[in-house]
């Protein structure tokens, strides 16, 4: 927190985001790395995803400034942490988790929010449910034809990442 609040002081960070000298972190949320290679093989989104830390809103009066990282280790411990100011992320994760709630999918069980990313390629939350419920992926990034901005259950966005990835590797794979 001393960090950001010190940045917070700078003149062109703090035209840009106000003071940030009162500054609040929301509850973390946990982070993955989709393993594409692991998904094309197995189709199972559970076994390819890494663990990779875990991401801490940053609100000032209120509203997402910055985003803390804490990177896991191999033993899923915080190793590491960066401050992300400004940037799309923050925003984007207020706004689905302001939406989230409101849509019908949302309110049929009790799940745990995670952030997906994938090399780049996509961001997304996942909505993981209890064993034998329905998971959900909050696209907050497109990938073809996944909306941002949309509910998909899992099984369509394994469907399609399995899909474009078999297209990128006839192409010559991942660059």
């Amino acid at each position: 927190m001393a960090q950001l609040q010190s940045v917070g002081t700078q003149p062109r960070y703090a035209a840009q985001f106000g003071n940030l000298t009162n500054v609040k972190l929301s509850p973390p949320l946990a982070a993955y790395n989709v393993l594409m290679n692991e998904l094309t093989n197995t189709g199972d989104l559970d076994s390819a995803v890494q663990l990779t830390g875990y991401e801490y809103p940053v609100l000032s009066a209120g509203q997402p400034v910055a985003e803390a990282i804490v990177a896991a280790n191999s033993s899923r411990r915080g190793s590491a942490v960066r401050l992300s100011i400004g940037g799309s992320t923050p925003a984007d994760l207020a706004k689905a988790f302001q939406l989230l709630p409101t849509l019908d999918q949302a309110h049929t069980g009790s799940y745990e929010a995670r952030y997906l990313s994938g090399g780049g390629l996509f961001r997304a939350i996942w909505l993981k449910s209890a064993p034998g419920g329905s998971d959900y992926i909050y696209m907050l990034s497109p990938v073809s034809p996944l909306a941002t901005g949309k509910l998909y259950p899992v099984a369509d966005f394994v469907t399609t990442m399995i899909h474009n990835s078999q297209i990128q590797q006839a192409q010559g794979g991942f660059n």
